[in-house]
């Protein structure tokens, strides 16, 4: 299988010798890498495939460059609708919570970059939602044995946020909490972000 990787797209596929090629393209957003140019195929370069009547058929994953798209509006929007909003127009979420007089808590107080603005399709938007007039000091749970599905509903209900899972290798039951990001019973600020370590089960020899 020949390397296409880092080569345009369309040399490639306008190339004779590739005749018996049947490619197959999914496109993605990479601000790293120009519009047009190949950054992955599948099967990968070196392997070797059957030739068939049909062709030999590859998938090749082809960068569109930066693309710009204009920040939603979702001041004074739930930051969870606001988060949808954002995605669905091609950005990634970040959000932190500040205390707010003025604004409902978990509606979004602004945004960064701010609405109108121009950004490039897959950075990240910055939410700064409210938690209400004062952000008080919550305890954080013991999550140990949980379940990921308990766990992360444990952390919700006692005020903060669930920030993401990691899992691994590990002797703690498959499907369960054997680590978290904050330890139980310290004190975080309400609706700061806590992540859990789920095992695998044992590493395998």
């Amino acid at each position: 299988m020949p390397n296409f990787t880092g080569k345009s797209y369309e040399a490639v596929v306008n190339d004779k010798q590739y005749s018996d090629y049947r490619f197959t393209v999914v496109y993605t957003v990479d601000p790293e890498v120009p519009d047009g140019v190949i950054i992955a195929q599948d099967p990968e370069a070196g392997k070797s495939r059957m030739r068939v009547p049909e062709g030999i058929s590859v998938q090749l994953t082809v960068s569109t460059g930066v693309v710009m798209a204009e920040v939603p509006y979702v001041v004074n929007e739930d930051y969870e609708a606001a988060t949808e909003m954002l995605e669905k127009a091609g950005f990634t979420v970040t959000t932190e919570f500040q205390a707010s007089k003025d604004v409902t808590a978990k509606y979004v107080i602004r945004s960064e970059p701010a609405p109108g603005e121009k950004a490039a399709v897959g950075t990240s938007v910055k939410l700064i939602v409210s938690g209400g007039p004062t952000l008080r000091e919550v305890t954080v749970p013991d999550l140990s044995t949980l379940t990921e599905s308990a766990a992360i509903a444990r952390i919700e209900s006692s005020g903060l946020c669930y920030g993401g899972t990691y899992r691994e290798a590990n002797d703690a039951k498959q499907g369960t909490v054997f680590k978290q990001s904050a330890p139980a019973n310290t004190k975080l600020t309400e609706y700061s972000k806590v992540y859990i370590w789920v095992s695998d089960g044992p590493e395998k020899p």
